[in-house]
């Protein structure tokens, strides 16, 4: 497993005011399902549901063999993760030689006792697209991983009820890096808004991957543009504190990474919020690099970054790995 980090989540950070405005549409002419305005999140209510809600009670299930290694192991996957799809969990999981089937059989338990939640998205309530779930650490989970490792790295479980869902999908769309890396075997560690320059006054990005390639590691400082919200302030806020931090020291340096070659990545669903973001930012006049990734284009994750130069994005294909 590779190491990941989770500096405190701060959902205020993540939460940008939430705006009425146009809608960036696919190549098909269509707004992508984890940016649609309409899309709500609910708890998928476990059968026979009942939750625990203290700590003796998550010790118990350690100390009297209900939960064994494996099951941690899952739990703390589930954890590091933040929030990420049933999908996304199965196939890091994989790689640790727990089988889907158990996992699948695991999550029902852990449901019920309240260790994780299973979210359900939709459209409409009838909609028959229905995308891959959202897990999270439940309260029961919360509890007794705070109690078998600390509570640092962990995002209390109310905050996913307290907040939007942007906050979800930023979380989920992040993520699938973190999967790709890992199925690729070349990530070496990930971080949750880790610090720069280990000065809290800069900015910090939502995600760090630093990436093993046979040029060297790789650091790519990560954001996502989420369309329910002002993107566009979003990620001029943090690019203009990172030039700042960039301008005095040379670098982008990012706490408990060894300094090396740095990225800055935009996330963006869709080609024509690519564009956007680059036609308005301006992205190639910042001191360091900056790439956009395109979900739709995520079919051949190689080919689906660009470079921005002058006004156009130009698709580079990345062979480092």
């Amino acid at each position: 497993m590779t190491t990941t980090e989770v500096s405190t989540v701060d959902v205020e950070n993540i939460e940008d005011e939430v705006v009425e405005k146009e809608h960036f549409l696919t190549k098909n002419g269509e707004i992508p399902l984890w940016d649609h305005p309409e899309l709500t999140k609910r708890i998928g209510p476990p059968f026979n549901y009942k939750p625990v809600i203290n700590i003796p009670g998550a010790l118990h299930l350690v100390r009297n063999g209900i939960l064994d290694k494996q099951d941690i192991t899952i739990l703390k996957v589930i954890a590091d993760a933040i929030c990420s799809t049933d999908d996304q969990l199965k196939r890091v999981l994989e790689l640790a030689n727990i089988s889907r089937s158990y996992y699948s059989k695991q999550l029902k338990m852990f449901r019920t006792l309240g260790l994780a939640d299973r979210w359900v998205v939709r459209i409409d309530e009838d909609d028959e697209v229905k995308p891959s779930a959202p897990i999270t650490l439940g309260t029961g989970g919360y509890l007794l991983l705070s109690q078998l490792y600390g509570a640092t790295f962990l995002v209390k479980p109310e905050s996913f009820h307290m907040s939007d869902i942007s906050f979800m999908l930023r979380f989920i769309a992040l993520n699938e890096f973190r999967v790709v890396f890992a199925e690729r075997k070349v990530l070496r560690s990930w971080k949750w808004q880790p610090r720069l320059y280990k000065n809290s006054k800069y900015e910090k990005p939502q995600a760090v991957a630093e990436v093993i390639t046979a040029n060297g590691n790789i650091t790519f400082l990560l954001e996502r543009a989420q369309q329910q919200h002002d993107f566009i302030s979003h990620l001029q806020k943090k690019l203009e504190s990172w030039k700042v931090g960039f301008e005095k020291h040379g670098e982008i340096r990012v706490d408990g990474i060894p300094q090396q070659t740095t990225v800055v990545v935009i996330h963006a669903s869709t080609l024509s919020i690519a564009h956007h973001i680059h036609n308005t930012l301006m992205l190639d006049t910042f001191p360091f690099p900056i790439w956009v990734a395109v979900e739709e284009e995520q079919e051949n994750f190689n080919t689906s970054f660009f470079v921005p130069q002058g006004e156009k994005l130009n698709r580079i294909r990345l062979d480092i790995f």
